[in-house]
């Protein structure tokens, strides 16, 4: 009894050695693949460091260089659309500003976002660019669908607040509460949709 007990246990510790062994050499060699490492790079923190002091434009320029080096690194792309989206700040506090004061200036609010959509085609191409990577989509549907609004594209802005809302995304404050939303605020179809 005690000699095939042994033997149990021989074979299977040989089959449990087997097992790691096979394991180990499959993920030291596809370890061995070519792949940039981004995540603790002079580049990268560099990038977070202009992201978290909000300096939009150096934020931008080293999250492209890593979104081109790397391109399936999802969140230097996530950075980098947000760096390019947050140039429309300033914009839009302006836009917000008038829309509460008790006398809004509707041509200084038009004018803001004139201004903001100056910067609207890059981020655009960024967020689309988003789309690809699951953890980040349903948020680079929102901002596509604030984008699109500010341009005054109220399909567009439209469908991506529908596609992001489909999947569950719930912004961080009511709808009405972005200023790039406000040209759609009074339109009959984009009530029905925030209700």
């Amino acid at each position: 009894m005690s000699r095939r007990l042994l033997s149990n246990i021989v074979i299977l510790l040989l089959f449990a050695s087997g097992f790691f062994g096979f394991t180990f050499a499959v993920n030291w060699f596809a370890q061995a693949e070519s792949r940039p490492e981004h995540e603790f790079s002079f580049e990268r923190r560099t990038a977070d460091n202009h992201l978290t002091k909000s300096n939009w434009e150096d934020a931008a320029r080293y999250y492209n260089h890593l979104c081109q080096s790397d391109p399936d690194n999802g969140g230097a792309r996530f950075s980098y659309a947000w760096s390019l989206s947050q140039r429309h700040q300033p914009y839009q506090n302006l836009i917000r500003r008038e829309l509460r004061s008790r006398d809004p200036d509707l041509a200084a609010a038009e004018e803001a976002a004139a201004e903001a959509n100056r910067f609207s085609a890059e981020a655009i191409k960024a967020w689309e660019e988003v789309l690809e990577f699951a953890n980040f989509r349903d948020n680079a549907r929102f901002r596509l669908s604030l984008l699109h609004a500010l341009a005054g594209n109220k399909q567009q802005a439209m469908d991506y607040l529908v596609l992001a809302q489909r999947s569950g995304y719930r912004p961080r404050y009511s709808i009405t509460e972005y200023a790039q939303y406000w040209q759609l605020l009074s339109d009959p179809d984009f009530q029905k949709l925030i209700r």
